[in-house]
């Protein structure tokens, strides 16, 4: 909004901050858009009981009962039987993967009525609603650039990149200094001696034992590369993806009498996000999973005059995170012979994070990752609002209290 970032607008549902203090990040409690009664953007003018803001904010109202009853089911479907074959799956020689994805829920509201013992018409009402998703998908083919078994060896004399074959340079051999046109130095010192005599062998003595015993549990090549490179995309393998998701929410109001009104409303969250292995035993699978987030909100508005409004609010939002990208449980890093300190640091089922620019890009390893951030915004105020004439004067408090809890598991990166 007005050239801003995500970060720097707040979103207000019924008043209460949707964002948190990590960064003024959008918590993952925002509602169902079946759940909106209506939305406002501010981008201009904004007025003094807003704050945290650069770019603009959005108000968003919730939905309430009424008088009467009211519903809706709805579901919305994709599936393979829908789709064609994807350009990348096709080029890859794979077939159409299965595919499912719901977004599927309800919503219902009206007034509060027990047989025999309450009716809530025209004081208590409610209103619920709900909304899943589901996304599945298999064999979704993924490519890797890896060595072959003669590269793992040390020799790359087959091994070629953009149709130019490779040339290897002794690191610790004699250097020169490269010149210009004109013959003056440029900074820059060249090696002058070819590795392995032709430039094309890496000796046994120069081999690391670590990227040895690493190279053993990287898989070899399944595929003929890339026509003008020997190993780039020579891998390929089939993932499956899972996404679930299921909200709820529901809103009591209460009015006490013409001129006073309470409502509540609490919201709740489950998210589970992953993906399967499909890179051999050093593979990670990528997870997001968001279990107990909770947003609850009170609001109270009382008509003291035609011309004097009062209004006051709190609420609470818990958005709880875990993500990362953890290597199979069974995984153990001791007959890699990585040294001492760094297994103390990672632990004896981790490695670290291994970055190569082997053909473009080669990652043999991923660090273990495990993330989460639990944060907490505590939100209250009030306002009144009193009309003169022409004018409307506002004056009011808005107090905040954000807690982030972070825990972030240790890591490591090799580059070559």
């Amino acid at each position: 909004i007005n050239g801003g970032r995500t970060t720097s607008i707040d979103y207000l549902q019924d008043g209460v901050t949707l964002g948190t203090g990590r960064g003024h990040k959008v918590s993952s409690m925002s509602p169902d858009i079946d759940a909106v009664q209506e939305f406002k953007v501010v981008t201009n003018g904004i007025s003094a009981e807003y704050g945290r803001v650069s770019g603009g904010l959005v108000e968003i109202v919730t939905q309430s009962g009424t008088n009467q009853f009211h519903g809706q089911l709805y579901e919305y479907i994709q599936n393979d039987a829908f789709n064609a074959n994807s350009w990348r799956q096709n080029a890859l020689g794979g077939k159409k993967t299965p595919f499912r994805q719901n977004d599927f829920g309800f919503t219902f509201g009206g007034p509060v009525w027990i047989p025999k013992i309450y009716q809530g018409r025209n004081r208590t009402f409610f209103f619920a609603d709900y909304e899943g998703y589901r996304f599945k998908q298999s064999g979704s083919l993924q490519t890797a650039n890896v060595p072959t078994e003669a590269e793992r060896s040390g020799d790359f004399s087959a091994t070629y990149a953009n149709n130019i074959p490779t040339m290897m340079y002794d690191p610790n051999g004699p250097v020169a200094p490269q010149l210009d046109a004109n013959g003056s130095p440029t900074g820059v010192y060249e090696r002058l001696a070819l590795l392995g005599g032709d430039g094309k062998h890496v000796p046994a003595s120069m081999i690391s034992p670590i990227s040895a015993a690493i190279l053993k549990l990287v898989p070899l090549p399944n595929q003929r590369g890339n026509l003008s490179s020997s190993s780039q995309a020579n891998f390929v393998a089939p993932q499956d993806t899972n996404n679930q998701n299921d909200r709820w929410s529901v809103r009591l109001d209460q009015n006490f009498g013409p001129n006073q009104r309470l409502f509540g409303r609490f919201s709740t969250i489950t998210t589970d996000n992953g993906a399967t292995r499909w890179f051999g035993p050093l593979s990670t699978a990528s997870t997001t999973a968001y279990h107990g987030g909770r947003l609850f909100t009170l609001n109270y508005d009382w008509t003291l005059s035609p011309t004097l409004l009062f209004n006051a609010r709190a609420g609470v939002n818990h958005d709880p995170q875990t993500s990362g990208t953890p290597l199979p449980l069974e995984f153990n890093n001791s007959s890699l012979g990585l040294p001492a300190i760094m297994t103390q640091i990672l632990g004896n089922a981790n490695i670290p994070t291994i970055q190569t620019d082997f053909m473009g890009a080669f990652n043999p390893g991923t660090t273990s990752g495990l993330n989460r951030v639990n944060s907490t915004a505590y939100n209250v105020g009030f306002s009144f609002t009193k009309i003169l004439g022409r004018h409307t004067l506002k004056a009011g408090y808005e107090g905040r209290r954000y807690y982030d809890n972070y825990y972030t598991s240790g890591n490591g990166v090799m580059s070559f």
